[in-house]
Order: C-alpha cells, then sequence, then structure tokens
C-alpha cells in the first residue's frame, strides 16, 4: 500500500485510509495509470487489481480536507493523456473505498455486452471440405472452425460493439492449418455491429463459381503431362502457384481439365509440360485471356490451346555463358561484391531441361574459364526444332558468403528466403526467363549473357553519388484522382545495398515502396544512390483509386509484363552524373518490351575498335598493330619487316640477340655468340649494384665483398632490408590517375614493370632494369588511358606476381 506524505502536518491519530479505484476497460491503449494530486502537482503510480481492467490507491489523508484530483494514463499534464475534468473529495471521519467509476467519467463503466453474430460461408463451387474462419474479432489470432450443411459453412460467434473484417479458407486439417484462402484478400468481407446489436455489411460470403473446361490439343503427340496456371485480379484462388492437371484419358493426345471458377473481366492462363516447360513459350504464345460473365458464359475457343507439330526431334549441345565481371568480390573488382568463388559460390543455369533446379551438377553449375570472369556450362539437350527453351542463371551462395554480405551490408531481408535470393530478373527480358531455340543445322549452339544482362563497365563505381529521377504521367487513368502514387523499385540487390526498407516479394524479388510527388496527372520521384549499383533500374507505378483499391501496372502474367526496365547513361564526357528517366505513361512502354540496353564499347574515335553507337566508354580501345591487326601484337623487326625475327635483311648483322646481355644488339639479327653479362652483384660497367653490406660503401660488406651479408662492423640502422620479395597493393584502387605500390627486394636482381589491359594487350612499361636490394617505391601515371581494369606485372628472377588495379575517370 502506497502512503502520500500528507498534504499537510497531520498527526497520525486523525489519519484516514481512502482508497481511490479507476476502470480502464474502455480506453484503448495506454501502459500505465496514474493518480494526480492536483494539490502537489504530483503523479503517483496505480496498482492493477488481477484479472481485471481496474486499478487502485490508497492514502492515509486527514480528515476533513477537500482533495483535487485526476486519473491520467502518462505521467504528464499533456491533453490526452490525463483526464478532462477534476474530480473532489472530501475526507470523511472513517476509512473510505471509494466507488469504482470509469476513466473520463463520473460513473462505473458500462457492463460489455455481446452480440450474436453468425459467418456464412456459401461454397457455390461445391469443391470444399474442409471450411474454417478467422477475423479481427480477436486480432486474427485464431481459426474456428466451420459447421456445414448443403455446401453452406457457419460460424457462429459472440462479438462487441464495433466494425470487424473476416475470412474463410480451406484448411489442411483437423487443427486448421490454413491451405487455401477463399475469401479476397483485399479487402476481406466487412461488418459493423451498433450498440443496440444492429448487424451491417457482409457477414456472408457466396463463392460463385462456375465449371470452366480447358482443352490443350497436342500436336506433338508426344506430351506426357500437362498442367495450366491462371489468375485474376477478381479472385484470389486459384491463384499463379496453383497447378491444375488435365487429364488425356482417351489417348487421343487432347488434355481436358474442368475449374471452377468466378465470373471475371480478365482471366488469364497458360499451359505446362510435368517438366516445367511452358508450352505457351514452346510456340511463341502469349498469355490466353477470357471472360466469365455474372451467368457462367465465356468463349471456349479462348480456353483452348493447340500446341502444332514444333518440329523434328533433334539433339544440341548448348554452351551456356555468363559474363560475372560485375559481380565479382575478389581483388581487382571494383563492380557489385556479391560473388565468391574462393567462399565456394556457385554460378549456376537453370532452366526447363533440368526442373529449374540444381538437383544433378552436370546439368547446372557453370566452371569459371582460366583467366576470364566467364562462367560456362555445355548441356545436351532433345527436343523439337521449333521449340523455345526458357532458363535462368541462379547464384547459390555459401553460408560463409551470406555471413559477409550480411556483415558488410546487412541482414538479407527476412520477408524472402535465403535460397531464393540467386534468382536474376533480366531487364532484356522484362524481368521474366531467357528463352532460346535449338537448332536444325547447327550440332553446338553458344548462349552467352550476363547475369542480370549486365556487361563489363555497367556499374556506377564505388564513391560515385547520383540522383536519380523518374516521372510518370497518369492522365490515361479514369480512376486516378490526383493524389497516392508510389513507385515501387524491385531490384533486390539494388534494394539491399543501398538499405531501402522492403515492404513485399514478388516473384523471388524484393520489392521496396516509395511515394511520390504529384501535380495535377504528372508524378515525379527522386532518390539518391551511392555506388556501387548496376546501371539499369527495374520498377512499376502504382495508385490507389477512388475505392481505396491500389491499381499496379504490370504484373507476373496479365496483358503487361512484370517490369519496367530503363537505364542510366554518362555525359557526353562519360561520367556518370544526375540522371532523370524518360518520363513513363501509366501502363503504355511495356517492360515486355523494355528500353534498349545502352552499348558499352570504345568510344575513341581514332581507335581502331571504336564503336559509334557505344554510350559508355568500356576503357578497351585499341590501336591498329603493323600488321593492320586491331590490338594486335606484331611489331618491326629489326629489319623492318612487320612481326619478323630479324632474318630478312640484305646483308648479315652480326651480333649479340639476348635482351639481358651487356652488349646486346637490337639490330642484329644474326647472334654471333659475342653476349657479354654482368657478374653477379654488378653491372656491365663492373660497378657494384648491391646494398646488403654498408651502404656508403658502394655495397661492399665487412669484408669488402659485393653483395656480401657481413655485417658485423654495420650499425644497427643500416640492416634493415627485406628478407623476402614482396609487392604491395596498388594505392589508391580505384584511382585517377596515379596509383602507387612499392617493391621489397632482398638482393640484386633483374626487374621487370609492364602494365597490360583486360585484353592482355601490353600498355606500357613501368621499368625494366636491374634494382637494387632494400624498398623502391613506383608510381604509374594512367592519364593518358581508359577508364577500366588494368593488370600490374612484375617479373623478377624468372618470377611472375600480377595485381589489379581499376582506373576510373
Amino acid at each position: 500500500m502506497k502512503k502520500l506524505i500528507g498534504l499537510y502536518f497531520f498527526s497520525s491519530l486523525f489519519a484516514v485510509n481512502i482508497t481511490f479505484q479507476v476502470d480502464m476497460q474502455d480506453e484503448a491503449v495506454y501502459d500505465s495509470v496514474y493518480f494526480v494530486n492536483l494539490t502537489l502537482f504530483s503523479f503517483d503510480s496505480m496498482e492493477l487489481i488481477k484479472e481485471s481492467n481496474i486499478y487502485t490507491i490508497s492514502y492515509d489523508l486527514s480528515a476533513g480536507e477537500a482533495i483535487s484530483y485526476r486519473f491520467a494514463t502518462d505521467n504528464t499534464f499533456n491533453p490526452g493523456t490525463i483526464e478532462e475534468s477534476t474530480r473532489m473529495v472530501e475526507v470523511p471521519e472513517e476509512d473510505l473505498t471509494l466507488d469504482i467509476v470509469c476513466y473520463n467519467s463520473d460513473i462505473s463503466c458500462p457492463e460489455d455486452i455481446y452480440f450474436p453474430v453468425a459467418l456464412i460461408f456459401i461454397d457455390g463451387s461445391e469443391n470444399w471440405d474442409n471450411i474454417w474462419f478467422q477475423g479481427s474479432f480477436d486480432e486474427w489470432e485464431s481459426s474456428y472452425a466451420g459447421t456445414v450443411e448443403n455446401n453452406i459453412w457457419t460460424l457462429e460467434l459472440e462479438v462487441l460493439q464495433g466494425e470487424y473484417e473476416w475470412g474463410a479458407f480451406q484448411a489442411l486439417n483437423d487443427e486448421g492449418d490454413q491451405d487455401i484462402w477463399l475469401t479476397p484478400n483485399i479487402t476481406n468481407p466487412g461488418f459493423t455491429v451498433d450498440s443496440e446489436g444492429n448487424i451491417s455489411g457482409d457477414t456472408t460470403y457466396e463463392l460463385v463459381a462456375f465449371p470452366v473446361d480447358f482443352q490443350i490439343i497436342d500436336g506433338t503427340t508426344s506430351l506426357d503431362s500437362i498442367y495450366i496456371k491462371l489468375g485474376s485480379t477478381d479472385f484470389s484462388y486459384p491463384n499463379w502457384d496453383v497447378n491444375n492437371y488435365c487429364d488425356d484419358s482417351d489417348g487421343d493426345h487432347t488434355w481436358l481439365c474442368s475449374i471452377f471458377l468466378q465470373p471475371s473481366a480478365l482471366i488469364y492462363w497458360k499451359a505446362f509440360e510435368v517438366n516445367g516447360t511452358d508450352l505457351n513459350y514452346l510456340i511463341d504464345e502469349d498469355n490466353l485471356e477470357f471472360s466469365i460473365s455474372e451467368d457462367g458464359i465465356y468463349d471456349a475457343e479462348l480456353t483452348t490451346l493447340t500446341i502444332p507439330d514444333v518440329g523434328e526431334w533433334i539433339t544440341n549441345s548448348v554452351r551456356f555463358e555468363v559474363d560475372m565481371t560485375e559481380w565479382l568480390d575478389e581483388e581487382g573488382s571494383s563492380g557489385i561484391p556479391i560473388f565468391s568463388v574462393s567462399r565456394n559460390d556457385e554460378v549456376q543455369v537453370r532452366g526447363d531441361w533440368n526442373f529449374w533446379s540444381d538437383g544433378d551438377a552436370s546439368n547446372s553449375i557453370m566452371i569459371r574459364q582460366p583467366g576470364t570472369n566467364i562462367f560456362s556450362l555445355p548441356v545436351e539437350i532433345s527436343y523439337f526444332s521449333g521449340a523455345q527453351y526458357q532458363y535462368k542463371f541462379f547464384i547459390k551462395h555459401s553460408e560463409e558468403s551470406v555471413d559477409t554480405l550480411e556483415a558488410r551490408f546487412g541482414a538479407m531481408d527476412s520477408l524472402m528466403n535465403l535460397g531464393n535470393w540467386g534468382w536474376e530478373n533480366a531487364p532484356l527480358y522484362g524481368g521474366g526467363n531467357r528463352k532460346f531455340t535449338l537448332s536444325e543445322s547447327e550440332s553446338i549452339i553458344t548462349v552467352r549473357e550476363g547475369y542480370y544482362d549486365l556487361p563489363p563497365g555497367g556499374v556506377i563505381p564505388e564513391g560515385t553519388s547520383l540522383s536519380l529521377t523518374y516521372s510518370v504521367d497518369m492522365s490515361s487513368e479514369s480512376l486516378f484522382d490526383g493524389d497516392s502514387v508510389r513507385i515501387i523499385l524491385k531490384d533486390k540487390w539494388t534494394n539491399y545495398i543501398q538499405d531501402f526498407e522492403n515492404t513485399s516479394v514478388a516473384d523471388d524479388n524484393l520489392e521496396a515502396r516509395f511515394d511520390a510527388n504529384c501535380s495535377g496527372n504528372l508524378c515525379t520521384f527522386e532518390i539518391e544512390q551511392q555506388g556501387p549499383f548496376a546501371y539499369y533500374t527495374l520498377y512499376n507505378w502504382e495508385y490507389k483509386n477512388s475505392d481505396g483499391d491500389w491499381v499496379t501496372e504490370g504484373g507476373a502474367y496479365g496483358t503487361y509484363g512484370k517490369y519496367r526496365a530503363r537505364y542510366i547513361t554518362p555525359n557526353g564526357d562519360f561520367e556518370w552524373v544526375d540522371f532523370s528517366f524518360p518520363q513513363d505513361i501509366f501502363q503504355e512502354n511495356t517492360p515486355y518490351a523494355p528500353e534498349a540496353m545502352p552499348v558499352i564499347g570504345c568510344t575513341e574515335i581514332n581507335a581502331c575498335n571504336y564503336d559509334e553507337a557505344a554510350v559508355i566508354d568500356n576503357g578497351l580501345c585499341a590501336q591498329l598493330d603493323c600488321a593492320g591487326e586491331c590490338d594486335g601484337d606484331a611489331i618491326v623487326d629489326g629489319c623492318g619487316e612487320c612481326d619478323g625475327d630479324n632474318s630478312t635483311c640484305d646483308t648479315e648483322i652480326l651480333g649479340c640477340m639476348d635482351e639481358v646481355a651487356c652488349n646486346y644488339d637490337f639490330t642484329a639479327n644474326v647472334d654471333d655468340s659475342s653476349c657479354e653479362y654482368a657478374l653477379e652483384n654488378f653491372d656491365c660497367d663492373g660497378i657494384c649494384m648491391a646494398t646488403g653490406g654498408n651502404l656508403d660503401d658502394g655495397g661492399y660488406d665487412c669484408n669488402d665483398v659485393c653483395g656480401g651479408t657481413d655485417t658485423s662492423c654495420l650499425s644497427i640502422d643500416k640492416v634493415g632490408l627485406p628478407t623476402e620479395f614482396e609487392i604491395s597493393s596498388a594505392y589508391p584502387n580505384p584511382f585517377n590517375p596515379i596509383c602507387q605500390f612499392s617493391i621489397a627486394n632482398p638482393k640484386f636482381s633483374h626487374v621487370n614493370i609492364s602494365i597490360y589491359n583486360l585484353e592482355g594487350k601490353l600498355m606500357s612499361v613501368l621499368y625494366a632494369g636491374h634494382l637494387s636490394p632494400g624498398y623502391h617505391s613506383f608510381n604509374w601515371n594512367a592519364q593518358n588511358l581508359q577508364s577500366g581494369l588494368y593488370f600490374i606485372k612484375v617479373n623478377y628472377d624468372n618470377n611472375n606476381e600480377v595485381m589489379r588495379a581499376t582506373l576510373i575517370k
């Protein structure tokens, strides 16, 4: 029991115990309840009586005094957290427990009155046998089994006055585990109960459904099993995730399936073979569409698909290749670092022939080609010559990679299963599946793409910040009321690395939604992104119509494609700068016809591989060699012969032809065995080049031996020489246009330092000659080279070291 140290000083002989009580049953949200003493301006926490909504507090007070007080839900005087009116009590001569009052009222709270409600689900399809109910009457926490009579399922319950939503579903078992939701998901049926128990709204939902017959005519006479997928924005079941299997019981290669469907203005469907092959794609047919009237009438021609004879049965060796340059997480890479061979990540190809899985490694796992960033896999495929196959590339991350990515970028969003992160959504295919056709004329075909269609040079680099602006014209939408437009960014890796808040998952891809700003029918959205991120963007628009429903353009399998795909392009100087995408028109410029990919290539007009269509430079511009080959390695020899060996001169030129000899003669075309070489640790002039001894004595040690090891006569500060050959990493990396590195050389050595481009062409020789023991720094100025990835090769004592450096201008 709490004690108040009186309003004034009173003798305990005159103390009277007063208990205050308040009922909080009608207050929806509060954490604590306080007694507010308006004389002392103090707040005292009240105690809850167990298993009730009543709070209480007691004080010892002085008889005859008048007390002013209120109750509050916070220890402040803020309106809304303290009662509106002041209460008064005069302390009597004897102990007193005041009557319970309702918060913000002078009387007790009314008793809770529950009213009976019956929820009814009428199964017009006569297809369901275990219907259960859920609703907001218990915050959707529990499921309740319905009772059935003549396909009418009923749940009787009692609820308080209020507004409610509910739904019904087919359960998997007697415990009420949900299988198929059968009432609309947005919005569920709703009803209201007033203070008199009168009910308005929808307490009955009738699943009006009609049998629809689908027919797939197999002109190939070879399909083993067929199912169809269908969907509609008007009903929730069956949806695209449900496989509806058809039957060829007569053996005439005409597959039939009958499905109960609700009336709808638009239903889209397509057929699949049992292995997952999309039969519509097989014959280059889009989704088939039809409607069902309120009377169940539909056009049977629109529910029939004929698969014609699609050619001879042939076998091709298909070589799949994917370029992973911009996705590698390894030294020298400057793209989006999510894939690592050293961490045992795999890149796979998955498609119709391997059931879209990696169950057989020989049909899915791709192998890196030596010295490249290309991963490949040959697969032998037998099918119809005119058939179209579908496929996607997939990254299978190891646990180590998941840990690395989460340490670097944060937790991988729990909305999506970790096993689905690796699926790509190719911009060139509107986020859909890739396609190829087998060849009758060639037994071997090659299919080469980039993961996410991302070519080398297509990444806005780390350290670059861009402001991106999107816009859409909504004037074509009659239901648009000038407000509530959102953009849905759909590239999972951009959303993840940029730390956008994801709101949903669709087609194994995270979706981040952002509000647009509208002025009339033009709505815009601007966002800043930090490199690295891809130069493409995948997105859709949506708006809230006058009925309060969100209308989204595109869609997985409807009239329009999945996503919009657009590209960021640099300015005229090939620099990444703030960018505005072309204006969209809602539901036009459909994503299945995405924006053309900007060409990445050599933009230097004087280069032999100049590409006039290129809008992004790839840093790989080249020159003609003496043989007229672009980026060739042929050079003129000492006789003036292109790519010669100094053997075609009119007269013999005798001399030493060894480049490392002291008397090397580059004009000689006949070696006369006259080559002379410097002694170890000496140059060709006989000068000691070693620094292992006394640095002040030309490299001689304490015994006057050039390069000797006796340093007993040296002070300790002259002994600190490297013990092994080492090369530091280039810094900074990426760089513009100068980077530096150092070499620790333990002995007198001949060293060559050369620069090569990504294609292996020699760009320059940074150093060639003798190098004394010690530490040496080198600067590389790449002012005259294009942006791109380069290799610094260091050769010493017949050993090679190679490191990577990325030039970004």
